[in-house]
């Protein structure tokens, strides 16, 4: 049965089936909801029952610069017939200069997938020797593999060309061009995707609906720093030590040693009670993962006082922090109210 239902994303309304598809959805990354009256729970890091089950089955894949691809029982169909919620193109997140931890030294990461765009900052400003993004989407790890297809190929100029014209008939010129630069598994994704009738590169991965729309606008703004002229040459000579995992947060955490990492990047994991039901245990295995001296960088739209005093139970001091509140012109601008807080060890 089909009814109309409000999108808090969008301010629209669209038709969707009830119950909803997938009727257990995995988790994503951030609130996508502007008022708490449209949307009131956020996703935490944990896989809900539906993707319970494919942890099970191991469910995971790992992209390195030499395309190296581990992967098993990784169901692309499942990808192409839109059984997990949309990802994110573009970062919702406007951390920009915020990022105290420039005066770090930066080494080793571990950070939210999402669609990437911190961990691109991030590598604008340090020659890290590896930072690992992970997500629970495949979507969002193959949109992480895509864009660092396209930044590494293409110039600034070119990069900022493809990503703003949309009107340009450019579609097969751009995927020809990185295609054989991202892994087996997403080339099967985007070779079906890139069937599509339109000939335009971006508008082909807008209409697709793998990818929220509020989600490309992004790119005019000064949200992708890396994007900037001084920025960009350090980006590209980094790029490659990006390395992404498809898993849970905590679990992929888990596996490294610890002391091992100079930075751990989440964004709204805190956010939710019933999606985070061990805040205390991740933030735990975060403080065990840290190296002394390692930073703890935090994106939320929740009570940040409360989400301070949580972090810092576990031994983490915070050293920086910039809280944004909610103003009514958010609901025009689309900007996100999100306050970010910087911790170390």
């Amino acid at each position: 049965m089909a009814k109309w239902k409000r999108c808090g994303l969008q301010n629209r309304y669209e038709r969707v089936q009830f119950p909803p598809v997938p009727p257990k959805p995995g988790w994503w990354n951030g609130i996508h909801a502007r008022l708490k009256i449209v949307c009131h729970k956020a996703c935490g890091f944990e896989s809900r029952p539906g993707h319970n089950k494919t942890e099970i089955n191991a469910l995971f894949f790992v992209i390195i610069e030499k395309m190296d691809q581990f992967s098993k029982k990784i169901k692309i169909e499942e990808a192409l017939n839109k059984k997990f919620y949309p990802s994110w193109f573009f970062t919702n997140e406007k951390i920009g200069d915020f990022l105290s931890i420039k005066n770090n030294k930066i080494k080793k990461g571990f950070c939210i997938g999402g669609g990437g765009d911190f961990v691109f900052n991030l590598f604008s400003f340090f020659a890290a020797e590896e930072i690992s993004v992970c997500d629970t989407r495949p979507v969002a790890c193959m949109t992480i593999d895509l864009k660092r297809a396209i930044l590494k190929k293409f110039s600034l100029e070119e990069v900022k060309e493809i990503f703003s014209d949309y009107k340009k008939e450019n579609k097969e010129e751009v995927y020809n061009k990185i295609k054989e630069d991202i892994t087996p598994l997403s080339k099967q994704f985007y070779d079906k995707l890139f069937q599509a009738s339109n000939k335009n590169f971006i508008i082909s991965l807008k209409n697709s609906g793998h990818w929220y729309k509020d989600s490309f606008w992004q790119f005019k703004k000064d949200y992708l720093f890396y994007l900037q002229e001084e920025n960009y040459s350090l980006l590209k000579k980094n790029i490659k030590n990006i390395k992404i995992c498809y898993g849970d947060f905590k679990g992929e955490l888990d596996k490294s040693e610890d002391n091992f990492y100079d930075l751990v990047y989440i964004s709204n994991i805190l956010d939710s009670k019933k999606d985070c039901h061990d805040k205390e245990g991740l933030l735990e295995t975060i403080e065990r993962k840290l190296k002394t001296g390692g930073v703890l960088v935090l994106a939320t739209q929740e009570n940040v006082q409360k989400i301070v005093k949580e972090v810092e139970f576990v031994g983490l001091r915070k050293k920086d922090i910039k809280i944004h509140r909610f103003k009514l012109i958010t609901l025009f601008t689309k900007h996100y109210s999100y306050s970010f807080v910087v911790f170390e060890k």
